[in-house]
């Protein structure tokens, strides 16, 4: 390399000794090349101005960075036949010496040399067949662009295309090589000047310089900058897969096991997915849970009218629940922590992100949420999924029967409701990514809820709830650039817009990022009333609603017992106005219903009856009986 660089060196100056002549015997404004102190040149005349050799480096930010790549065919082998086009820019600089001399001698005017490329490689490692490194270097064009940058292009075809990709964005072991030279004056000796007076001649010197171009375009900002071109259509660069095998369309995305198994080390996530373009890292929730804020839980119940044929009790119940992915706060700060320090993590920053929305490929499994009628879409607010669930009249049975059903559902501890979504990751990751949807109010999604700060010495943190019901906080977390994770379990219950002191799990230090797993303290069973705290019930369209109160006296041996009949009363304990039909039971007619038209809010609250029961018209029987939560009344006497 160094012979043919002074070979092409050689013919330069015989070019430009052509073009510009022997330097007159009064030297111009030019550098004296017997001068040189480092950068620095004196002119050959003129004792103000000093002359220097520009420096030549990587910008901070290189905006015109660009790795395009293009299959076109294949080759002999019958794999894709590559060609890729590098660019990038170079900055000229002023070299340390030279600024330090501006600096002290403000009285000289400094000037750049005039330097010209004579030459340009990119240095490429790949492997030889032997296994060891060997180097190849890609010729390349620079051109200056102005005072302060050049452009460098380089051409590359084959097999070269996976050695740059590789170099540039993975192993970061390029350099780029300039060739450049300049010229000069040198006084002439005393014999020279004999031929024709003149007292100086042009010298030409060769400048080789190496700048190592490392990991510089491997960081987050350059990786949409790689891309590759097939069949018309142009995307990002995933891997060297796209370059080795014929680039079709895909995901950007790949499971990431660089943290072992997910749902162990971090029990509320599911998966981890890496994107190698965008640096992001999406953790996928073990289930999304209803949102709780600062004003309740994100659950409404609306009673409608039903104005379909065979209506029993002439309305249905649509219901609605806001959903956002239900991960541990105390998970998911240590798994950012985590995150910084994978093996993908180099030279990168990663991002952490929850799931943006549903995948509209894979349409949801609701069927856990029968009988009612359900569906799910993306959510107005980022991350979230608004769940609807419509319920009505089914057979012989009234809407507010099966509603009390899944209303009382709602706060069971087992076996809740809930069904299977698909979550997005981008448009061709090719399985679906499933995850749990849960109506449950012990699967909730904590957001402005309640506030943390730190008290004035430092050793505890002041919890306020700013909601309007019931928490319990369980544990306490904190994770800092200065503190290693502590982690502290807590059983503190925190009443609606109360206060209280948490201790700190560093001792007293000043937490930089406190972080508390809370959830609702609800203690069940719910009585049907309480649970209107957390579903919000609104009966704007429909007032009323039939309701059956039925009673069943199969039981009852009424020969044995020598029963004749059973005289019926029922009167509602919270709607005295409303009069229910007395009815009969005998050994022939042992079960029997009579419908009653109440307002909706009182019959999803409670219907409470006492129940009065004459026997043969001697004996008689009170009980009360929630026709609510135990539809059927089952008699014996």
């Amino acid at each position: 390399m160094v012979n043919e660089f002074s070979t092409r060196l050689d013919g330069f100056a015989n070019q430009l000794v052509q073009l510009v002549g022997e330097a007159d015997s009064q030297a111009p404004n030019l550098p004296d090349m017997t001068t040189r102190v480092g950068n620095i040149f004196n002119d050959a005349t003129n004792p103000v101005v000093q002359w220097y050799l520009p420096d030549f480096a990587l910008p901070t930010e290189n905006p015109s960075f660009a790795f395009d790549a293009k299959q076109s065919g294949v080759d002999a082998a019958g794999d894709p036949f590559n060609e890729a086009t590098v660019t990038f820019a170079l900055r000229i600089n002023d070299p340390d010496d030279v600024t330090a001399a501006r600096a002290d001698n403000p009285e000289i005017a400094f000037q750049p040399i005039a330097t010209y490329f004579t030459s340009v490689t990119l240095d490429l490692v790949r492997r030889a067949a032997d296994g060891s490194d060997e180097t190849l270097n890609a010729l390349a064009v620079a051109e200056q662009v102005d005072q302060s940058s050049v452009t460098v292009t380089v051409s590359l075809t084959g097999p070269d295309v996976v050695v740059a990709y590789d170099n540039l964005l993975q192993r970061g072991v390029a350099t780029v090589t300039l060739y450049t030279a300049y010229t000069a004056v040198t006084p002439r000796a005393d014999w020279e000047k004999q031929a024709d007076g003149a007292d100086y001649k042009w010298v030409t010197e060769g400048v080789q310089t190496t700048i190592p171009i490392g990991a510089t375009f491997s960081t987050d900002t350059y990786r949409s900058r790689y891309t590759i071109t097939a069949d018309g259509i142009t995307r990002v660069i995933i891997d060297t897969n796209d370059l080795k095998d014929f680039a079709r369309q895909r995901s950007e995305y790949r499971e990431l096991t660089s943290l072992g198994q997910v749902s162990q080390k971090y029990p509320s996530l599911r998966h981890l997915f890496f994107g190698q373009v965008s640096g992001t890292v999406v953790a996928v929730p073990a289930a999304y849970g209803i949102v709780r804020s600062s004003a309740g839980t994100s659950a409404r119940c609306e009673a409608v009218v039903d104005d379909s044929p065979g209506t029993l009790s002439g309305c249905r119940f649509k219901f609605a629940f806001t959903l956002a992915p239900a991960v541990d706060p105390i998970d998911l700060v240590r798994l950012s922590a985590d995150v910084a320090a994978i093996p993908e993590a180099k030279n990168r920053t990663l991002r952490l992100a929850l799931p943006a929305g549903l995948d509209p490929r894979h349409p949801p499994d609701l069927t856990g949420l029968s009988p009612a009628d359900a569906a799910v879409i993306d959510g107005t607010e980022p991350q979230t999924l608004l769940l609807t669930a419509t319920i009505a009249d089914r057979d012989t049975t009234p809407a507010i029967t099966d509603v009390n059903v899944f209303l009382h559902e709602l706060a069971a501890r087992t076996a809740p409701l809930a069904g299977q979504v698909a979550v997005r990751l981008d448009d061709r990751y090719p399985a679906p990514v499933t995850t749990d949807a849960v109506l449950n109010l012990n699967t909730t999604v904590g957001t402005d809820d309640i506030t943390v700060s730190g008290d004035e010495d430092f050793t505890s943190l002041v919890v306020a709830n700013l909601g309007p019901l019931d928490l319990r906080l369980t544990a306490v977390a904190d994770v800092g650039p200065t503190t290693e994770f502590g982690q502290s379990p807590l059983d503190i219950r925190l009443a609606t817009h109360q206060t209280t002191r948490v201790d700190k799990p560093n001792g007293g230090t000043i937490m930089s990022t406190p972080v508390l797993r809370r959830c609702l303290d609800i203690t069940p069973p719910l009585a049907p009333a309480d649970l209107f705290r957390y579903v919000e019930l609104h009966t704007l369209t429909v007032q009323s609603t039939q309701h059956p109160l039925s009673f069943n006296a199969t039981s009852i041996d009424f020969v044995a017992a020598d029963i004749r009949q059973l005289d019926v009363t029922v009167s509602l304990r919270d709607l005295p106005a409303v009069r229910v039909q007395p009815f009969t039971l005998t050994r022939d007619h042992r079960i029997d219903s009579v419908n009653v038209q109440v307002p909706v809010d009182a019959a999803l609250r409670g219907l409470t009856a006492t129940v009065s029961i004459t026997v043969d018209q001697t004996r008689r029987i009170v009980l009360d009986h929630d026709f609510l939560d135990q539809p059927v009344m089952i008699i014996t006497v």
